[in-house]
C-alpha cells in the first residue's frame, strides 16, 4: 500500500468512527482537538498529515505503535505490544482464544 492509499484509508476510517460515535464533523473535530475547518481540510486532503506516513514507517521499521513512543499505557495497549512477540501459530491460538470468549 502506498503513503497516498494509507492517508486515504485513515481518513475514510476516521469518518467511519466519526459516524459510529454520532459526531457532527464539529464534535469530532473538537474531540480530537482540532478546528473544524483543519478538521475538514484534512480530510480534503489539503493538510499535510507527512507525520502519519512516518509513525507508519516507523512501525514497520521498529514494530512499535505510535502510543509506544508517546509512552501512553493502557491494558489493551499493553496486550497488544506482547502479542508482537508471539509467532504466527501462538497468534492463530490467541486469535481462536479470543473468538472463543467474545462469542460467549
Amino acid at each position: 500500500m502506498n503513503d497516498m492509499e494509507c492517508l486515504d484509508n485513515l481518513c475514510k476510517n476516521i469518518e467511519v468512527e466519526r459516524v459510529k460515535l454520532g459526531y457532527s464533523q464539529a464534535q469530532m473535530a473538537k474531540a480530537i482537538g482540532m478546528s473544524l475547518s483543519s478538521y475538514k481540510r484534512m480530510l480534503a486532503g489539503e493538510m499535510n498529515l507527512r507525520a502519519s506516513i512516518v509513525l507508519k514507517n516507523l512501525y514497520f521499521l521498529t514494530g512499535k505503535s505510535c502510543w509506544e513512543f508517546m509512552e501512553l499505557h493502557s491494558p489493551i495497549l499493553d496486550v497488544s505490544k506482547k502479542l508482537r512477540l508471539l509467532n504466527h501459530s501462538q497468534l492463530a491460538a490467541v486469535n481462536t482464544i479470543i473468538d472463543l470468549l467474545i462469542a460467549n
